[in-house]
């Protein structure tokens, strides 16, 4: 009896151990918790999309099929501030705001046949940490994810044609991104205020970087590609910038640079080029004593930088003969107070030795006359 006991004791409490370290296995959503529409995909395929549903549990599993008819689509189903996770079926092709506002979504599981995620799907998804876009998907829309706080890292696959204007602005968790090569163009403030953003893998073929695209993040140093023809206002003004490695020459870079490093916080930011190195430095200003050296560089048109500061430094001009780079030109009046004599001075004292002379003459004629009454 005792044995049996024992026995029973132990089957128990192996029982519990096994269920606590089983996985949650989520139920897919029933049917009478949804509702959906007819749509016409772009292949001209008939199907549904599911635009509501009231599952309260914390996993959400989409069916792919909807009382006999393939689901295509999930339409804007927030807000919500319960649900953590959700499972999208093969099948699905888009999402449109689907789950913007889903502030305790923590993971989403797409399909291999997602081609779009549209504008503002993941928007606001602050607690988003684990979601891996598909091979296949064409483009992401604009704030697609924005503000997702919690996003730690974004592989985006060489399929994706399309990057929407702040697709991953304000993920102040980012921390690394690779960009595949099937993409052309990088919207305006797509990683805006991504501020831990250190690492950037950005793939052959890109052409342009839009305005401030990378604004406000902690990028030391960038590979810029060759194929790159334009970088917008502002593109790199950010404050812990050091270096460029950009994969063509200076003269390319200085056609493509437009305004990226206006208002520049650093001090110099370095461009490394196949031919040589530039070296921006944008803080007007900025009171320093550092001599301006113009370009060294053959044929070179760049006038030295002005730093706007009140100096009687000299500026040393370019050591190359056909350099049209003019000397820096500072605007300061030489103090003649600086100069060990001047005629001002000696004036000044030549006047207060007369004034003395003066006063003295007067008192010792005042006393004589005093003491004269006195006689």
């Amino acid at each position: 009896m005792k044995h049996a006991k024992i026995f029973v004791s132990v089957s128990f409490l192996i029982f519990l151990l096994f269920t606590t370290v089983l996985p949650v296995i989520a139920a897919p959503v029933p049917e009478d918790e949804i509702k959906t529409i007819n749509i016409f995909t772009e292949g001209g395929k008939s199907g549904k999309s599911i635009d509501s549903c009231s599952f309260e549990d914390p996993v959400w599993e989409f069916p792919s099929v909807y009382q006999g008819a393939m689901v295509y689509g999930i339409e804007s189903l927030g807000p919500n501030q319960t649900t953590a996770e959700v499972i999208i079926p093969d099948g699905v092709e888009y999402l449109d705001e689907s789950f913007s506002g889903f502030s305790a979504l923590e993971k989403a599981v797409l399909p291999s046949t997602l081609t779009r995620i549209y504008d503002y799907s993941f928007y606001e998804c602050g607690a988003l940490s684990e979601i891996s876009l598909p091979e296949g998907l064409l483009s992401i829309g604009d704030r697609a994810f924005c503000k997702c706080t919690s996003l730690r890292s974004m592989n985006i696959p060489d399929s994706v044609m399309e990057i929407g204007n702040n697709a991953f602005s304000g993920c102040s968790s980012l921390e690394e991104v690779e960009i595949g090569s099937g993409i052309k163009t990088i919207g305006l403030y797509t990683f805006r205020d991504c501020v831990n953003l250190e690492s950037v893998i950005l793939s052959d073929g890109l052409e342009t970087i839009g305005d401030e695209a990378f604004f406000n993040t902690s990028i030391r140093t960038l590979t810029l590609p060759g194929s790159i023809k334009r970088l917008g206002a502002r593109a790199f003004n950010f404050e812990k910038l050091e270096k460029i490695i950009y994969e063509g020459t200076k003269a390319e870079f200085e056609a493509i640079v437009n305004y990226a490093f206006e208002s520049a916080y650093k001090a110099k930011i370095t461009v490394e080029c196949t031919d040589g190195a530039l070296i921006y430095n944008d803080s007007p200003g900025k009171d320093t004593t550092e001599t301006t050296v113009a370009s060294s560089d053959p044929g070179s048109n760049t006038a030295p930088e002005t730093t706007g500061k009140d100096t009687t430094e000299a500026t040393v001009a370019s050591s190359d003969p056909g350099s049209n780079t003019a000397p820096e030109t500072t605007g300061k009046t030489e103090s003649p107070a600086e100069e060990s004599s001047s005629p001002d001075s000696a004036s000044g004292i030549a006047i207060a030795g007369v004034a003395a002379c003066v006063v003295i003459c007067g008192g010792v004629t005042v006393f004589l006359l005093v003491r004269r009454r006195k006689k």
